[in-house]
C-alpha cells in the first residue's frame, strides 16, 4: 500500500529530501506521485524525463570494504560531483566483469560506492565499461523526438531550482501545459512535445511522440502554451 500524502506534500518542493528517491505514494482521492530530485528550474505542470545515461569507460580497479565485500569502483581523473551517483543503478556494460548489475549507495570525485547487496561479483579492470541509470533525478523532456520514457508533471506552485526534492504526478487528474504549435482538444491522448522542452502536445498523425503517451486532455484552456487539464497515466 503506498504512502499516503496531504496536498501540502506535492504543491511544495524541498532543499533537503524527505522521502526516499523513487518512492511511489498518493493523495487521499487516489492521485499518484513519485519522489524526485530536480536537476533544473521546474514550473507547475510541467513534465519531467529522467536524465541522460552516463557511460563510464575503462575502470582503473575494484577494491573491497572490512567486510571483504567489492562495493569500491575507482575512475582516476572522473572529476563527478560528490553524491551525483547516489541509488544509481548501474551495469557492467562491457569487458572484464561484464553483465553484473549494481546499485550505487554513494560517490566521491572519482569513486563509486555500491551498497554491499548489490556489491561486484567478478573484479573489473581497464577493459571494463559501466552504464550508470538515475531515474529519479529528472530533467524537463523531451522537446525533440527522442522517445524516452516520462516520470510525472510537477505541480507544486512555486518553481523549484537545481537539486531541490519533491513529488511530480504520474497518475490522476492534474496539471499539464501545451506547447505552443498548436491548439488541442478535449478527450483527446497527449504525448511528450517533440517542439518545447516540458511540454506536451496532442496525439496525432504527426506527433513523433505518440508511442510515448502521457495521458488524455480532460479541460485544455482556450490559448495554447496554458496550463490545462488532463487525466495523465504514466507508467
Amino acid at each position: 500500500m503506498p504512502r499516503l500524502l496531504n496536498f501540502q506534500d506535492v504543491l511544495t518542493a524541498q532543499t533537503t529530501p524527505e522521502a526516499t528517491l523513487g518512492e511511489v505514494a498518493q493523495l487521499p482521492d487516489g492521485r499518484q506521485f513519485k519522489y524526485v530530485r530536480f536537476n533544473a528550474i521546474t514550473a507547475q505542470a510541467q513534465l519531467l524525463m529522467p536524465m541522460a545515461n552516463t557511460a563510464v569507460t575503462n575502470i582503473i580497479e575494484t577494491s573491497n570494504n572490512g567486510a571483504a565485500q567489492t562495493v569500491f569502483i575507482l575512475e582516476t581523473g572522473a572529476a563527478w560531483t560528490v553524491g551525483q551517483f547516489q541509488n544509481a543503478f548501474g551495469l557492467v556494460s562491457d569487458g572484464t566483469g561484464s553483465g553484473q548489475f549494481f546499485k550505487v549507495k554513494d560517490n566521491t570525485a572519482d569513486t563509486l560506492e555500491l551498497y554491499p547487496e548489490y556489491r561486484i561479483r567478478t573484479a573489473l579492470g581497464v577493459t571494463s565499461d559501466l552504464i550508470l541509470v538515475r531515474p529519479n533525478l529528472v530533467r524537463l523532456g523531451p522537446g525533440d523526438s527522442l522517445l524516452a520514457p516520462s516520470t510525472g508533471f510537477y505541480q507544486g506552485f512555486t518553481a523549484t531550482v537545481a537539486n531541490d526534492y519533491g513529488w511530480v504526478q504520474n497518475r490522476g487528474i492534474g496539471c499539464v501545459l501545451p506547447d505552443t504549435e498548436g491548439a488541442v482538444t478535449i478527450n483527446v491522448p497527449i504525448a511528450p512535445s517533440n517542439a518545447v522542452a516540458g511540454s506536451v502536445e496532442m496525439v496525432g498523425a504527426s506527433s513523433v511522440n505518440a508511442e510515448t503517451m502521457v495521458g488524455i486532455m480532460v479541460a485544455p484552456n482556450v490559448a495554447a502554451s496554458l496550463i490545462s487539464i488532463a487525466d495523465i497515466t504514466i507508467g
